[in-house]
């Protein structure tokens, strides 16, 4: 079978990437990865995956460099696939490559991990990100509400869905029957996400006696981060929510999930989260808000507990629930493992798309 070319210049998702991958490589198909590899993560794990392009040091020149050489080489693949275009945030120089690149290749894919940014309000931004959807031919989603902020804004297209698989399962200790935090709150920790509900959840269950710590891991401004520490001090809670700030390894951040009983995602808007793939990945039960595609991959009393956005009282006894049948939730998780998510859809493209 001729070759697959995945595109991620900068390396934003390289996490989802080698899952992928190895998902397509264990199904027969082959894959180049065109843009930088973020070693950070990629060398955690055994499977070294084949990355084409320019790596010269700075990252947009690099970002121009192997765009052109994806247009000198397009029509050596079977079909192209990208993960993200991150340079329409600034300018809408990459819609006229893709004009370009699709007189030149005609199966090209792009993967709608979020319909825009993350935390996106700038106007200008997603009206690009609207044009490259229209422009597209065929586009690849996780969950049905990206197909449905597909079909109203970007008109009805050829839209490919697949089921987003766990994340670091390999890793994952299900014999671990001791924890250190109740509730663990990790990734790059931003307003969209809620951590002021998780914060007033603990609160909540430390008036009815209930002791529970939370553990919020990951990068935050400054700005934001003093409006979390005041919110912890005004609560009286610096005894059981502890931040850890900063770039968390992926080593470090496979222990705190070992560590945690439960994740907590009250995020207020999403389509899909890498975190929430972390967690079941690594065994452990989620509570969160019914948003996005949450819906989809959490099922109450299965693998955690969703509630309606907004309702922290509601998360709050969502959160005792998932204590209370954390070692069941587990064990559905397990289960669920075993269907191995990457493997299906490397089959689902290689019959009926990649052909």
């Amino acid at each position: 079978m001729k070759k697959v070319l995945i595109v991620d210049f900068n390396a934003t998702a390289p996490t989802y990437n080698h899952y992928f991958v190895k998902g397509l490589n264990d199904e027969g198909v082959q894959v180049d990865i065109l843009g930088i590899e973020n070693k950070t993560f990629t060398s955690y794990h055994r499977e070294k995956l084949n990355y084409k392009g320019f790596k010269l040091g700075k990252k947009s020149i690099n970002y121009i460099l192997n765009w052109l050489w994806l247009l000198i080489t397009a029509k050596k693949y079977k079909a192209i696939h990208f993960q993200w275009l991150q340079l329409l945030k600034h300018n809408s120089l990459e819609l006229l490559f893709v004009r370009i690149l699709k007189q030149r290749n005609k199966k090209i894919f792009y993967t709608v991990h979020n319909f825009f940014p993350h935390d996106s309000d700038d106007e200008k931004v997603n009206k690009r990100y609207v044009r490259l959807y229209r422009m597209l031919d065929i586009l690849v989603v996780h969950a049905n509400s990206t197909t449905a902020k597909i079909n109203s804004i970007a008109g009805l297209k050829d839209i490919v869905k697949i089921n987003h698989g766990y994340f670091y399962t390999e890793f994952a200790d299900f014999q671990k029957s001791t924890y250190s935090f109740e509730l663990l709150m990790f990734g790059s920790i931003l307003a969209y996400k809620g951590v002021e509900d998780a914060i007033e959840v603990v609160a909540l269950l430390q008036g009815l006696n209930i002791s529970i710590k939370l553990l919020v891991a990951g990068k935050c401004e400054p700005h934001y981060l003093q409006t979390l520490k005041d919110l912890i001090r005004d609560k009286d809670l610096e005894s059981v929510v502890v931040l850890n700030i900063g770039f968390i390894e992926v080593e470090q951040l496979i222990k705190h999930y070992k560590n945690a009983a439960l994740s907590i995602m009250p995020y207020k808007e999403i389509e899909q989260s890498g975190v929430l793939y972390t967690s079941l990945g690594l065994g452990v039960p989620v509570v969160g808000y019914d948003v996005g595609g949450f819906g989809e991959t959490i099922i109450n009393e299965h693998n955690g507990y969703l509630v309606p956005k907004n309702d922290v009282a509601a998360l709050a006894q969502a959160v005792r629930k998932g204590l209370q049948n954390r070692l069941k939730l587990r064990e559905n998780i397990l289960q669920d493992i075993q269907n191995d998510l990457w493997v299906q859809n490397a089959k689902t493209l290689k019959e009926e798309y990649y052909k």
